[in-house]
């Protein structure tokens, strides 16, 4: 295959191991035993944890180590291996410290491997600038991709393996793992100012250099704005699966006393097998909203564009809570799209914008840390104490038509009206705080 080709398929490998366990981890989970590990949400918030955790601290490391030691493309490979093993062992694993343990270590190599994949894909475009969006979209694809597969194979093939999820990433990881010893070569440099891989992973330079930023208002509002809605961002993928699959209290009459679920709120009673492929709805509204963003910005200003953005959070999680029927809900899945693209995304062009060619790289840094980092580190811990406080132990573990067991329901519509009171309160707040305006070029 031509170079081009290795690089779109490095991407879509990328993004389609995470996507094959993310999005129905929570299910997978949470779900009762032999099928599943039947953890608390204290627990599952500990887990999903892992991953911004080793981000914040193994990505700036790795990256300087491929920039100065190491070819970046084995450096890939090298790591995907691992990632394979220990993914591969997280599917064998039946309790939660196990699981905590072989997760945590997937978590520590597969982490780096997001900016290194971009890193390879950077230093060997003849244009980055205006060929890496169409490289980078194949991972976006990559993730749906995964989500219809595992859809078809629970569905198709009427499989109950116990953890399919992980078993499909694992093979996906070694696809990545073999490809990447094929990639270009990415030579290592100690030129950090001048080298295409160093520049164009400049979100992990030394955060601590653009804190002088903070002195100018309006960033240190859109960088408060921003912590708050970050730490609601593993509400959606913590909490949607088991949405989707959970029972309407309805279905449940004949089988409990209404007693026995007073307090719980209905799902939306979606059949297992098709979960991963509807959570797909959030990655294709993604990649239209990533294509559209250039012309609302340029159409709407920063400001407007961030604002929109922001209000897609609360909106969302507003008919999670309020509205939870099928037609709504599944709908509703597609701001997703408005949520990363219009505010993550147009946060880092803000962030580009407003930081002078100095310390661009380190702004970078600081924004990725204080949202992708440190915000979605507590956000998880919070998501998991908020769904523990909303769940309700039922008195006897029921059996329900199609094979479903119930050992507990959860109170879906205040579990998410905590998320969307959050992000509402940050999207009445920015316009108020913040009133970007471009510097005039001479």
């Amino acid at each position: 295959p031509t170079k081009s080709v290795r690089l779109w398929l490095m991407m879509f490998l990328q993004y389609a191991i995470w996507g094959a366990w993310l999005p129905v981890a929570p299910t997978y989970f949470q779900a009762q035993r032999p099928l599943g590990l039947a953890i608390d949400g204290n627990q599952l918030g500990i887990l999903f944890m892992l991953m911004p955790l080793a981000s914040l601290f193994m990505s700036p490391w790795m990256g300087r180590l491929a920039d100065r030691r190491f070819q970046a493309q084995k450096m890939l490979g090298i790591l995907h291996c691992f990632s394979t093993i220990f993914i591969f062992l997280l599917a064998l694993q039946t309790t939660f410290i196990g699981s905590v343990i072989c997760l945590g270590l997937h978590c520590v190599v597969f982490a780096p491997t997001v900016a290194l994949s971009n890193s390879v894909a950077l230093a060997n475009l003849e244009d980055p600038k205006g060929q890496f969006a169409s490289i980078r979209v194949g991972g976006t694809f990559g993730w749906i991709f995964s989500g219809l597969v595992l859809s078809l194979i629970r569905s198709k093939f009427n499989l109950e393996v116990r953890s399919d999820l992980f078993m499909l990433a694992a093979f996906m990881n070694l696809c990545l793992a073999l490809l990447s010893f094929t990639l270009p070569k990415t030579p290592p440099t100690t030129s950090h100012l001048t080298n295409v891989t160093a520049r164009l992973n400049q979100k992990y330079k030394n955060p601590l250099d653009a804190i002088s930023l903070f002195k100018n208002f309006q960033f240190l509002a859109f960088m408060i704005v921003a912590f708050i809605v970050c730490t609601q961002f593993d509400s959606y993928y913590m909490h949607t699966s088991g949405f989707l699959t959970a029972p309407k209290l309805d279905s449940l009459r004949g089988y409990l006393p209404e007693a026995a679920y007073a307090g719980a709120t209905d799902g939306i009673g979606i059949p297992l097998a098709q979960v991963s492929m509807i959570m797909t709805i959030s990655q294709v509204s993604e990649v239209f909203m990533m294509l559209l963003l250039p012309f609302i910005i340029k159409r709407l200003g920063i400001a407007w564009t961030l604002w929109i953005g922001i209000i897609a959070w609360p909106l969302r999680f507003a008919i999670f809570a309020f509205l939870p029927i099928a037609s709504a809900v599944i709908p509703a899945m597609a701001l997703h799209g408005l949520c990363i693209a219009c505010f993550i995304v147009a946060g880092s062009v803000y962030v580009e914008q407003v930081a002078s060619p100095e310390i661009r790289a380190s702004a970078q840094g600081l924004y990725s840390s204080v949202t992708m980092g440190i915000g979605r580190v507590a956000g998880a811990i919070f998501a998991g104490y908020s769904l523990k406080q909303n769940t309700l132990t039922l008195p006897a573990r029921v059996s329900l038509p199609g094979g479903t067991e119930l050992d507990h329901l959860v109170a879906w519509g205040p579990l998410f009206a905590i998320p969307c009171g959050l992000t509402l309160a940050a999207a009445v707040a920015f316009p108020i705080l913040f009133f970007y305006r471009p510097k005039v070029k001479d």
